[in-house]
């Protein structure tokens, strides 16, 4: 099937699950990975039968060879295959590749902002191949401006804290993604404060997320606004549903863990940016 597909110009990403190769395949399998990947075009793949006791219960059912996988892993990667570790990381980079096809990985320069302060830990523990951007003084100066009173250590991660108000977030974000020294965002909101709008029109609240200052909106209006890639987090429970719907119907990379969404971030960087994933 990639041998009658791998010429097809209208396919850009490649997602594939194997359990093992027959004999010869696995030769001829690298051998059109490495064509595609050359051509600039992107393989996802995940491999089950990683233990012995997967490769016994791939052998059941399918009789196909598990082999050794560390060897497999990294003759996939030689050949410009990323290997996801997990369904869910296959599911993650399938979104990433396709929402933010046409985004420039222009480099690994990431701004990160929340409204929540452990967000911003969290994400700086998966930076992966990415590194904290330094923004400029006239970054850090509208930073100011904008954040909190009394918020005085303007850093990256921006921890915009739960008071700031939609409008100025989206001011904050304007303003980083203007920055010469970032080359991408990861942009999250914890939902469940009065000053963010996350919520439909309903009793005992004023939010309305069909309004242009709501936060789904601003948010898909700055990623529309940029070619830099920007991945979005929503977190909290099914009440921001409608929410995240909204900013996913509109095209954006939308994740409810900032941990997933950092490492989203990267496996585009990583693949859309050159070098082995």
């Amino acid at each position: 099937h990639l041998e009658y597909l791998s010429d097809d110009p209208d396919i850009d990403l490649f997602c594939i699950y194997i359990e093992g190769f027959r004999a010869w395949e696995g030769e001829r399998f690298l051998e059109l990975a490495r064509k595609i990947t050359a051509s600039g075009r992107s393989i996802i793949l995940y491999k089950a039968g990683r233990t012995a006791e997967g490769a016994r219960a791939v052998a059941s059912h399918t009789a196909a060879m598990a082999g050794d996988y560390a060897v497999l892993e990294r003759l996939l990667r030689d050949a410009g295959v990323h290997v996801a570790d997990s369904l869910e990381e296959m599911e993650d980079s399938m979104k990433v590749l396709t929402l933010l096809d046409g985004k420039k990985a222009a480099g690994r320069r990431v701004a990160i902002s929340s409204d929540a302060g452990y967000e911003c830990s969290v994400a700086a523990d998966r930076l992966g191949s990415m590194e904290l951007a330094e923004f400029s003084g006239k970054t850090v100066e509208r930073l100011r401006e904008l954040l909190p009173t009394g918020f005085i250590d303007i850093h990256n991660p921006i921890d915009a804290t739960p008071a700031i108000t939609t409008g100025k977030y989206g001011q904050c974000i304007e303003a980083v993604l203007a920055d010469g020294n970032v080359d991408c965002a990861i942009v999250s909101n914890v939902a469940s404060t009065p000053f963010q709008e996350n919520l439909p029109p309903g009793p005992g609240h004023r939010e309305d997320i069909s309004r242009e200052t709501s936060h789904p909106s601003t948010i898909i209006r700055l990623f529309r606004s940029t070619d830099k890639p920007m991945v979005v987090c929503l977190n909290e429970g099914a009440i921001y549903d409608p929410a995240v719907e909204m900013m996913e119907q509109a095209g954006l990379p939308v994740f409810r863990k900032i941990d997933r969404a950092a490492r989203a971030m990267d496996i585009f960087l990583r693949i859309r940016g050159g070098g082995k994933s």
